[in-house]
């Protein structure tokens, strides 16, 4: 064998090492706990390729009872109960065998992370090398060569400011209030300095935080952008599609048939809700008046106060709820009263008679505001402004 040859054999041989040592993933969490598992899992059934590492120590996964259970969380609680006679690590590799996009690398440790032009690269004790679009620190530690320059935390829902309505987790136990009444706004999870990065390090014992970062890191995957560029309702509309609670609604629970539309109308603040000792409640069967949802309606359609100065005292009866949705979506009241007739027991399931004078409870308005008026599709900002 000549030189020339024998050399570029060593070449090719030193070429494939190296690239036998590095792991290529889209995205990369590293931690063990709650958030870990929950952002990994979203990303994963989000459609894009994820990998999470985590340290010798094992996944050590263990729900807060006071916490409000949705998404990701409540879907654990109830695997949990269907295979009972399995512990927390076959329950755990059962339910990562079965998704797909995601992969598990146990056992490791990391000594460095770093960028590489728009990448990460996450290099471990064993000489491996991990390189993904975007890094998710759900991890306790803090990161080598990594310090956001924000803490992160939850914050308790308030309606005095507009932040609410870009929430994409909520229901976590809050000590300071003595609640669950929580919201996560987007902008929580952004850190300035750091692109393409979701901190989760102070959040690391919540599923459902875990469950927001990993739909964040997957639509900058998927949609080949920022996550400082990431689009809030479609990231809030993804996390509703796996029943992620994105407002605390302690009497709604993600199994009620009107579930979305009751967090839609909540989140938009189309209709009041009472947050007190801790707890926010929608009050789904109580009755409604036009009135407690003018204000709200106004700040959403601009042709609000002109439908309200015909109808200052109309009492919430089906004729004039049907008139005020008509008027501000411009729609036929002909054509939407024999489209509501039509779905009255199905599928919308309501109890009540279909009747002009029949009075609706907050729970029928809202069902009838979400489907016909589509508060959602209004744009916001990220501080819950609504952009016109």
């Amino acid at each position: 064998m000549n030189k020339s040859v024998f050399c570029l054999i060593v070449i090719l041989c030193l070429t494939y090492g190296v690239q036998a040592q590095t792991h290529k993933t889209d995205v990369l969490v590293l931690g063990n706990g709650n958030a870990a598992w929950a952002a990994g899992m979203q990303s994963a059934i989000s459609g894009v390729k994820t990998t999470i590492l985590f340290s010798p120590a094992g996944f050590d996964i263990e729900l807060r009872t006071q916490n409000l259970e949705s998404g990701l969380a409540a879907q654990y609680r109830k695997r949990q109960q269907a295979d009972s006679l399995l512990n927390q690590r076959a329950l755990l590799k059962k339910w990562a065998d079965s998704t797909a996009n995601l992969q598990i690398l146990s056992d490791r440790s990391y000594t460095k992370v770093s960028r590489s032009g728009s990448n990460w690269v996450v290099r471990l004790n064993n000489g491996q090398t991990l390189k993904a679009k975007v890094l998710i620190h759900a991890a306790l530690e803090a990161l080598p060569n990594v310090s956001p320059a924000k803490k992160i935390t939850w914050l308790p829902l308030t309606f005095d400011n507009t932040l609410y309505r870009t929430s994409v987790a909520s229901g976590d136990y809050l000590s300071s209030i003595k609640g669950n009444a929580t919201v996560l706004p987007l902008s929580q999870l952004l850190v300035d300095d750091q692109e393409n990065y979701v901190e989760l390090k102070d959040l690391s014992n919540s599923m459902a935080a875990g469950q927001a970062g990993g739909a964040l890191a997957a639509y900058a995957v998927f949609f080949k952008t920022k996550t400082s560029k990431a689009n809030l309702k479609a990231i809030q509309g993804e996390l509703l599609n796996f029943k992620q609670a994105l407002m605390p609604l302690a009497d709604v629970a993600p199994a009620d048939a009107d579930w979305r539309a009751l967090q839609v109308i909540a989140l938009m603040g189309t209709m009041p809700v009472q947050v007190s000792q801790g707890k926010a409640l929608f009050q789904p069967e109580q009755p409604v008046a036009l009135a407690e949802i003018k204000e709200p309606l106004q700040t959403l359609y601009y042709k609000t106060p002109i439908w309200y100065a015909d109808h200052a005292h109309a009492p919430a009866n089906l004729k004039n709820s049907i008139s005020l949705i008509c008027y501000l979506g411009n729609r036929s009241v002909t054509q939407i009263t024999k489209e509501v007739n039509k779905k009255w027991e199905k599928p919308y399931q309501f109890n009540s008679p279909f009747a002009e004078e029949t009075l609706l409870n907050r729970r029928e308005i809202a069902v009838l505001l979400h489907e016909y008026l589509q508060p959602f599709e209004v744009n916001i900002d990220l501080t819950g402004r609504i952009i016109k």
